[in-house]
């Protein structure tokens, strides 16, 4: 994968799949994350939600492993409107960039 200057947010569901069986979506979500891409608090919480209610088998430790994980090879971001702003801001430039 190609790496990026660019700053990018990694969607919750992509921090998940660290956690999947899928080996090809494993190996995405680690080369976004290897690129220290950008989670928001609201993706930590969204990952602590679903891991208790959707992977039981997980326990606390394991849960916990996984938030540090994300913290420690990503830069978290608390989302407040100016970031929100950014963000789809950049959204509209690749967007229209792609047409």
């Amino acid at each position: 994968m190609m790496q990026t200057k660019d700053k990018f947010f990694i969607d919750s569901n992509i921090c998940l799949y660290l956690l999947s069986g899928e080996i090809i979506k494993k190996q995405i979500a680690l080369e976004l994350l290897s690129q220290n891409g950008i989670i928001s608090t609201q993706v930590l919480s969204e990952n602590i939600n679903v891991l208790f209610k959707k992977f039981k088998t997980l326990s606390t430790t394991d849960i916990q492993t996984h938030i540090h994980f994300l913290v420690e090879n990503s830069t978290v971001k608390i989302i407040d409107v100016e970031t929100n702003s950014k963000s789809n801001f950049n959204k509209r430039k690749i967007s229209n960039a792609m047409v």
